[in-house]
């Protein structure tokens, strides 16, 4: 399959036709700024190479640097499907096809799901061993596996793994959970808690409210931005407390 990318915001989900680095001031350590492409296809991107290109007669460019980052993570390639005998603990609720789904976790979130495979289940106590390849700093995994290949009900989450690359599906009840939309392992996230009655909330009505949180440096440029996060207001009077982790050579925030 031929190579595909599409270009994110430094909130690594919020996608992008373009983007603008902040400007380059003499004599001053600007914050990292966070630029991100990710894989749409189902192969690893080898051969990748970046660099930075001069502008002019002096724009600055031996000054910039370019650093791994080590937060984000990519969701998991290579993932195969394989049956294993019958009798070994299956208890899938019948025969048929089953989908499957891995993303990679960290201390502050999770990946989107890896190219969905899928295998017919002939025999309802056999197991389907799932592998797939190592995430680059990823702390664990989360399994998620359909009756309906390519549909992830809210209740898809099949096991929440350490940091291995092989799972055998018994199939059972599953947990609640879905493969997400967006990966929101890089680290700059959006915590919202809803608090009880009477806490101060001063909401002129009740209903779902959004929020994005922004990091600027000192000269007041956007450097990231966090993933959009919701809740639902359902009385008046509650509070909602907002969080989010600190975020590299941000001077303020705004959300």
């Amino acid at each position: 399959m031929a190579a595909n990318v599409k270009h994110l915001s430094s909130d690594g989900a919020t996608q992008i036709s373009s983007f603008v680095f902040p400007d380059v001031v003499a004599g001053k350590n600007s914050a990292a700024v966070k630029f991100a492409f990710e894989s749409i296809s189902d192969r690893v991107l080898d051969d990748v190479q970046l660099g930075i290109a001069a502008v002019g007669q002096n724009d600055g460019a031996n000054q910039l640097r370019i650093a791994l980052d080590t937060t984000s993570l990519s969701h998991p390639y290579g993932v195969t499907a394989t049956l294993t005998a019958a009798g070994v603990g299956g208890a899938w609720t019948g025969v048929g096809t089953r989908g499957f789904r891995i993303t990679a976790i960290n201390a502050f979130g999770e990946t989107i799901g890896s190219t969905e495979v899928s295998i017919n289940i002939d025999d309802v106590t056999k197991g389907v061993v799932l592998a797939w390849t190592a995430v680059p700093f990823a702390t664990g995994y989360k399994v998620y596996d359909t009756d309906t290949p390519g549909t992830y009900p809210a209740s898809s989450l099949r096991a929440t793994l350490g940091a291995v690359v092989l799972y055998t599906d018994l199939g059972g009840a599953r947990a609640a959970g879905t493969p997400p939309s967006a990966n929101t392992s890089g680290g700059f996230l959006t915590g919202l808690v809803l608090g009880a009655p009477a806490t101060g909330g001063v909401w002129t009505s009740t209903g779902v409210r959004y929020w994005r949180v922004g990091a600027f440096d000192s000269t007041n440029v956007l450097i990231g931005s966090t993933v959009e996060a919701s809740v639902n207001v359902d009385a008046t009077s509650k509070r909602v407390t907002v969080s989010w982790s600190g975020f590299s050579g941000a001077a303020d925030s705004l959300n």
